[in-house]
């Protein structure tokens, strides 16, 4: 072993300036493809977004937020800021990649899962797992009396099995639910570590993970294709995109963080409470989502000037936010929560010297895990 080493040992100062010149040509190369980018730290920016939650609030400093979905669809237009590794984990035909035709057509496919008749169905079967959820922390809370709880995983549950629920329903079995839930938060834990794309990392937990749920998913669009194409009703938010699907195919041929928050800033403001619970709760929802906004959502810069309307233009290096196909369904679910919460509940916040406070995990959220005393 040792002969073996010492046979290496000369070659060591070459290998580590070959490797240093392949990062340098490659960075050589990739500046000179985003010439007309003026970031030239995306790299260390976007490092810097996984591990500082200061880094991750200064995107809001001069941000745009168009809402016609035309204007990012053009790559010239605008360029998606991320690291390359990140699509290894949402995928190559991940909708916020998608530019051009392929974007359009995606979101009017999406468009009819978010009508009126579609989120009203949603909302019935939000209001049930919703209750339930409450009334487990209630019991939880009552099992350890004086003692506060933290909020942020439990809502986080109640965030998936709603999620679970409305988008796939019947078509997810209690067995699948579970799986469901360990990959996704394998998931989340990947997209908060370095991404090295090696066995027993978590980037690579996090990779197969996303693999698996593509599966689950896949099965589940087949079992409701083919319940759609008999013409029952729809009862999930599948339901309604494979029914437009089969209705052209017949013509022609996706943040617990939100409900912490919302605990969070009722807590700190007891006369918004009390008007909430006099039917002020549409106003509150937005004013959470406003000032304290679950992510920091889907960054593109603006690679040129271009003309939003007659009288605004957006300037060339701008930080510009699409506008988001569901944010009517995100919006009803957090009135919902907020509505059912302070209904059912009464809770008092537990004062730590980090309670008001926000980390990135990759969401924003409280520091302290939103701690509460329940009754």
């Amino acid at each position: 072993m040792v002969s073996f080493l010492s046979f290496l040992s000369p070659f060591a100062p070459f290998s580590v300036t070959f490797l240093l010149l392949f990062l340098f040509v490659e960075q050589i190369c990739y500046l000179r493809k985003k010439r007309n980018f003026k970031l030239i730290w995306l790299l260390l920016l976007d490092f810097l977004l996984i591990i500082s939650s200061v880094a991750s609030s200064s995107l809001s400093e001069t941000p745009s937020f168009p809402t016609l979905s035309s204007v990012t669809s053009d790559p010239m237009l605008f360029y998606l800021w991320d690291t390359p590794l990140v699509k290894k984990l949402f995928g190559e035909h991940n909708m916020i990649y998608m530019f051009g035709q392929d974007h359009k057509d995606l979101r009017r496919q999406i468009a009819p899962n978010f009508t009126p008749r579609a989120l009203s169905t949603y909302t019935a079967l939000q209001q049930i797992i919703i209750l339930q959820h409450l009334r487990s922390w209630e019991h939880l809370s009552s099992e350890s009396p004086g003692k506060p709880i933290s909020l942020h995983l439990l809502a986080r549950d109640m965030n998936l099995e709603t999620s679970q629920t409305v988008f796939v329903g019947r078509y997810l079995s209690r067995e699948a639910r579970k799986k469901f839930r360990d990959d996704y938060n394998l998931f989340n834990t990947g997209l908060m570590k370095l991404p090295f794309d090696l066995p027993g990392f978590a980037f690579r937990n996090a990779k197969l993970a996303v693999e698996r749920l593509v599966e689950t998913l896949s099965d589940c669009a087949t079992q409701s294709k083919k319940r759609m194409s008999e013409g029952d009703e729809p009862s999930c938010l599948i339901d309604f995109w494979m029914q437009e699907t089969v209705r052209e195919i017949a013509e022609s041929k996706t943040a617990p963080p939100r409900y912490s928050n919302a605990v969070t800033l009722l807590d700190s403001h007891p006369d918004v409470l009390l008007r909430v619970r006099e039917e002020y709760t549409q106003a509150v929802a937005r004013e959470v989502i406003r000032y304290r906004p679950p992510t920091t959502l889907v960054p593109h810069i603006a690679m040129k000037d271009f003309l939003l309307t007659e009288s605004y233009t957006i300037p060339k290096g701008t930080i510009v936010f699409p506008s988001c196909v569901g944010q009517r369904y995100a919006l009803n679910h957090l009135v919902l929560f907020i509505a059912m919460f302070v209904t059912v509940l009464d809770f008092k916040r537990h004062r730590t010297g980090s309670c008001d406070e926000i980390m990135y995990c990759p969401t924003i959220c409280p520091k302290d895990g939103c701690i509460v005393f329940l009754s």
